[in-house]
């Protein structure tokens, strides 16, 4: 089942449920963003990457990024990066987005969904 925005110019967020019958524990769901006809040269796009899962404190949303290993140590770029560092509320509302979209898919019930995100 899906549900589908009918304003192609916003911004949609895509829930997609693992495949995979062991997925990671405490992984709930993939997500990507998709950007409608009124986003310039993003129109038509997705940004994939985002990861919902729930923890001790509840659901969080991990950002698209690289891992990489420096000395031994493993860690990771974020591909998706507030334009000013010193203000994360950019962040905070595209994870608020993406958890409002699966609530709203877990709602309905249904396996795979697009929910309307504004633009």
């Amino acid at each position: 089942m899906s549900i589908h925005t009918e304003d192609k110019s916003s911004t949609s967020v895509n829930i997609v449920f693992p495949a995979d019958r062991n997925p990671p524990r405490g992984k709930l769901a993939d997500a990507e963003v998709v950007f409608g006809s009124g986003h310039g040269p993003f129109s038509g796009t997705k940004l994939t990457g985002f990861s919902i899962w729930e923890g001790k404190h509840g659901r969080y949303v991990s950002l698209p990024g690289r891992p990489f290993t420096v000395n031994g140590n493993r860690r990771s770029y974020a591909l998706l990066r507030p334009a000013d560092p010193a203000v994360q509320a950019p962040m905070d509302d595209i994870r608020c987005l993406i958890l409002d979209a699966y609530s709203a898919c877990e709602g309905s019930g249904s396996e795979s969904a697009t929910n309307a995100a504004g633009a």
